[in-house]
């Protein structure tokens, strides 16, 4: 999650997370109270200071951490059955993931407190049962557009969830999006 031309964080497996400060000439680890058996997925940062960051167990337990320190410390803001995978940061406060599907809709949750409480988003119904690719969503000002695998279908939104439309495509398996502009990707 690169959020400037020096500040880059990462994330991996056993509660690994790194951020660099320097354009990636050195990194540190700042897993801080991340659990080492706990492999992650997704990551979105803000500045030095401020991210969330998802992981799940084998056992099919998601959980949504904060750090608003830079990785010394992190707060567990979420848990709850699924998979985690997508996270963006509008702000260093506001937040938002997808998952996978649960029940029929897609997990859709946002925090307007840097990750240390999180609420429904969105509601967008879905037959697809496997859900999206690990960070192929793309956030773009009030735009959000991500994929379902398997679909061949786009979901969109230009006003940060409020709406969402979806559109088929001629492409049997779509892994990610990015967009350059509002109306190019």
């Amino acid at each position: 999650s690169p959020v400037s031309d020096n500040v880059c964080w990462v994330s991996g497996a056993s509660g690994k997370v790194l951020r660099t400060t320097n354009k990636g000439v050195t990194w540190t680890s700042v897993g801080g109270t991340i659990p080492t058996s706990l492999p992650l997925y997704c990551i979105s940062a803000w500045d030095a200071n401020n991210a969330i960051v998802t992981g799940t167990t084998s056992g099919g337990v998601m959980s949504l951490y904060a750090t608003t320190n830079g990785g010394t410390t992190w707060t567990l803001g979420s848990t709850h059955a699924g998979f985690g995978d997508d996270l963006w940061m509008t702000s260093a406060t506001n937040g938002y993931y997808i998952g996978d599907p649960i029940s029929g809709n897609w997990d859709m949750m946002a925090t307007t407190n840097a990750g240390i409480n999180w609420s429904a988003w969105a509601t967008v119904p879905t037959t697809n049962t496997s859900g999206t690719y690990n960070n192929a969503a793309c956030f773009f000002g009030s735009q959000v557009w991500f994929e379902s695998v398997g679909l061949s279908a786009i979901h969109y939104s230009s006003n940060m969830g409020l709406n969402w439309s979806t559109q088929t495509i001629p492409l049997s398996e779509i892994t990610a999006i990015a967009f350059v502009s509002s109306t190019r990707g």
